[in-house]
């Protein structure tokens, strides 16, 4: 069956509530119920909850066709009879909007789900002295005997896990050989609550990326087949008693939530409509080898100004999606590179591990690289621009040092190395803080900064530019009321300035 089209951009936390479909549009920070294509509006002013590594955690769940939420917790989960939470240590079950403490843990929790009768729980955390990226353990907690059992916490990723139809754990890592065999990626930085692994009875669909794109497979007593899904990009899946739906982007970046009913061991089938027809209108795809790992949005012209978008995370991916911002510079004839570096997810764990304690190097060499084949081919370095936000802002900045581009377009920064941040830690170098090698940047630069960013603070971004020599070819935009995700109007507003800078810059040099 063909989904709806959301006028939403960023719905997420799809829940079944009855005959309804309950989730969450990021952007509005407003609950709606989605009921034969029309979408009403439950309750405003819920905004994703917070954790450090996921960013966004589900801040509602569904007991009973209730809605429960907490503000204080970090991801909320609905079991049949009752809600539960965690903090980044504990889990809780909620009843009457009181916690009371099922278990804790000495490392980060990254997650938990429930089984049907509410007795296990299985808890994903992170292992001691090592990085979310390279490894996590899963653990077994039994109520009734207040046990953890150990499952797994080996030289990899846990990637999907829950309870199967009889009550029994289920989980995949990265070493899988079923996995591994078929070079597939398991991990995607989802929000957390947004579920990458379904059991229907017998049945196990999971979530994996090959090559950069997103794809839907059945698990089969360890053998797996794709099933055809007209999205480029899947958030989450989920079911009711007879369907499954499929939350995702099309590759002209329409939001879709896709259906099908489940039959026994009859294929799913997901209606397309006109989908397949947006590929003819975009022009988007995988760089050349040489060239590294990403997407070429527009036909490639050596003459044409060319957009070096690099992303954030830092360990993250570049979709196969055409994006607002990605549209706004094909409409002003750029042609748009989203480069996936070394730590870019999608690729399989080599690629993504190579980033540990080598960000900031081999993230920025990959860049370089990228720069000098686009040279060779006759791109002139006037028609060279970088866009960073985050994490990517320290990339794109380093690489202007390394190798000569028209201008940067800069948000919110990586700036230090922040002792106190583990998972920084993990991912610089032993030792090494870029502050200084950043403040000698020449590249001309338009850097926005949210004022209130729990991410990266205004105060760290403030230093960055008190130390910088700027010349009138630097231009500081403090984002008021902005935290570190920038959407709806206020991206518009900051792709303007940006694109404007970028004019002035080449007129002007």
């Amino acid at each position: 069956m063909n989904g709806p089209e959301f006028a939403h951009k960023n719905p997420a936390f799809f829940r079944v509530m009855g005959e309804n479909i309950l989730y969450l549009d990021f952007l509005s920070q407003t609950l709606f119920s989605l009921n034969k294509g029309v979408s009403t509006p439950l309750k405003t002013g819920l905004a994703p909850l917070y954790h450090p590594l996921f960013f966004s955690g589900s801040p509602f769940a569904v007991v009973k066709n209730q809605i429960v939420t907490d503000n204080s917790l970090v991801f909320l989960a609905g079991g049949k009879n009752s809600a539960f939470g965690m903090d980044l240590r504990h889990i809780y079950k909620i009843e009457g909007g009181e916690k009371m403490e099922i278990c804790r843990s000495l490392n980060t929790l990254l997650g938990f789900c429930v089984c049907h009768n509410e007795k296990r729980f299985l808890i994903h955390e992170t292992v001691s002295g090592a990085s979310f990226y390279e490894k996590s353990a899963l653990f077994l907690w039994d109520e009734t005997k207040k046990t953890k059992t150990t499952l797994y916490s080996g030289d990899s990723m846990v990637t999907h896990y829950g309870f199967q139809a009889d009550n029994t754990p289920f989980f995949l890592t990265e070493s899988d050989p079923v996995v591994v065999t078929h070079g597939l990626d398991g991990f995607k930085r989802r929000a957390l609550g947004a579920t990458n692994i379904l059991f229907f009875e017998n049945r196990i669909f999971v979530l994996f990326s090959f090559e950069g794109e997103d794809g839907l497979y059945e698990w089969q007593e360890s053998k797996i087949t794709k099933i055809p899904v007209p999205l480029a990009s899947i958030q989450e899946i989920f079911a009711d008693l007879s369907h499954l739906y499929i939350a995702g982007l099309t590759v002209n970046g329409h939001f879709k939530l896709l259906q099908s009913e489940i039959r026994n061991s009859e294929p799913l089938d997901f209606k397309n409509g006109n989908t397949f027809s947006e590929r003819a209108h975009l022009a988007v795809e995988p760089l050349e080898a040489h060239m590294g790992k990403g997407w070429l949005f527009g036909a490639f012209h050596p003459h044409k100004p060319t957009l070096i978008r690099i992303h954030g995370g830092p360990i993250g991916h570049m979709e196969k999606i055409l994006s607002p911002e990605t549209q706004f510079y094909l409409e002003r004839g750029f042609q748009v590179i989203c480069v996936n570096y070394r730590g870019s997810t999608g690729y399989g764990r080599e690629h993504r591990i190579a980033l540990l304690r080598n960000y900031g190097k081999a993230d920025v060499e990959d860049v370089v690289c990228l720069i000098k084949e686009l040279k060779k081919k006759g791109v002139k370095t006037s028609n060279i621009f970088l866009k960073g936000k985050s994490s990517a802002g320290l990339t794109a900045i380093l690489s202007s040092l390394e190798e000569e581009v028209q201008a940067l377009a800069i948000y919110c920064p990586v700036t230090h190395n922040d002792p106190l941040d583990a998972e920084l830690a993990s991912l610089f170098p032993p030792n090494y803080d870029p502050f200084e090698k950043l403040c000698t940047n020449q590249a001309p630069m338009i850097l926005f900064q949210g004022d209130v960013d729990r991410i990266v603070a205004k105060e760290h971004t403030d230093k960055y530019v008190k130390s910088l020599n700027t010349t009138r070819f630097f231009q500081y935009e403090i984002l008021e009321g902005v935290g570190h995700s920038i959407k709806g109007e206020t991206e518009m507003e900051c792709l303007k300035k940006e694109f404007a800078f970028f004019k002035n810059i080449s007129d002007t040099l």
